[in-house]
């Protein structure tokens, strides 16, 4: 009888650890994520962008699921981000490309900026349209990614912003992109 109950006991101890070794990859993540939402901070985020890192393509999905959950933490979708722009260059332009079609500006300004990150040329023609958007957070998002493309279209641009736009912000950010864009020609 106490040798049947040993065999029991080891069995499920034996169970438990298969469960948590093949869901170790989920149980990182959500823990991960749980600690940007309840204390975040820039360490915190450091720690969390690290820690994802180190678990390489198998959270890529999990991080898809993140970025698209438009009513998540903005500290999780930036994380997400920041992680996926690493571990799948691709697939993290992609999805950011996508959200620029969004209905909400702030995600629309936050898939700007990501595009920006990762030095995408791809959807170039969709920013400069948000160029005229009443949102001054867009014309802000719009002129930092500009930055990236020294093109004439984007220097123009970038020179009506800084000499014409209404909101302080956007001037300040305009005249530090072309500068910046005048400080790599040469």
């Amino acid at each position: 009888m106490v040798r049947i109950k040993k065999i029991k006991i080891f069995l499920g101890v034996v169970v438990i650890l298969c469960l948590i070794y093949f869901f170790r990859f989920p149980a990182i993540y959500y823990s991960c994520m749980w600690l940007l939402e309840y204390k975040s901070n820039g360490d915190t985020m450091l720690m969390v962008t690290d820690i994802l890192e180190m678990q390489g393509s198998k959270i890529v999905p999990l991080l898809v699921n993140t970025y698209e959950d438009t009513k998540a933490h903005v500290d999780k979708r930036s994380a997400a981000a920041s992680v996926l722009m690493t571990l799948d260059r691709g697939k993290a332009e992609d999805l950011f490309v996508k959200h620029l079609e969004d209905r909400n500006d702030n995600i629309v300004v936050e898939a700007i900026y990501d595009l920006w990150v990762i030095e995408s040329t791809k959807p170039y023609n969709q920013i400069i349209k948000k160029v005229s958007s009443l949102n001054y957070k867009m014309r802000v998002a719009v002129a930092r990614y500009l930055e990236n493309i020294p093109v004439d279209e984007s220097v123009a641009i970038l020179n009506s912003l800084m000499l014409n736009d209404p909101n302080e912000e956007v001037r300040e950010t305009a005249k530090r992109s072309l500068s910046e864009i005048y400080r790599t020609e040469k």
